[in-house]
């Protein structure tokens, strides 16, 4: 059975809105990983931070380590939750050896889609 750890991130700082985009996130996240993927879930990560930079995010170094510790996928719901530039995506693929899921608008039906970057 895959495992996976969920990150979540808003740029939203108004609480309201980002808890809304993680309510969003979180739900097509799980809805892949136990429905499609048939996996488990082993931790839940969501935090409010620029998408610009890695600096100043915890809660991603903690969802990295906890895939790290448990072999499992960090799935997303988009790239640029992860990052924008390039380069700090790169370092974190290389950070879970390039164990990551990205999905995005998974609708009722669909079936899995863009498994890696």
């Amino acid at each position: 059975m895959k495992k996976f750890v969920l990150y979540a991130r808003s740029s939203n700082k108004d609480i309201k809105e980002a808890k809304l985009d993680f309510a969003y996130q979180l739900e097509h996240l799980k809805k892949y990983a136990l429905k499609f993927e048939k996996g488990h879930i082993l931790g839940e990560f969501m935090e409010i931070a620029p998408n610009d930079t890695l600096n100043g995010r915890p809660e991603l170094q903690k969802a990295i380590d906890m895939a790290n510790a448990n072999n499992a996928i960090l799935m997303v719901d988009h790239v640029h939750v992860l990052a924008l530039m390039m380069r700090d995506l790169l370092k974190v693929l290389d950070d879970i050896d390039d164990r990551f899921y990205c999905c995005y608008d998974l609708e009722e039906g669909d079936p899995p889609y863009d498994k890696g970057v």
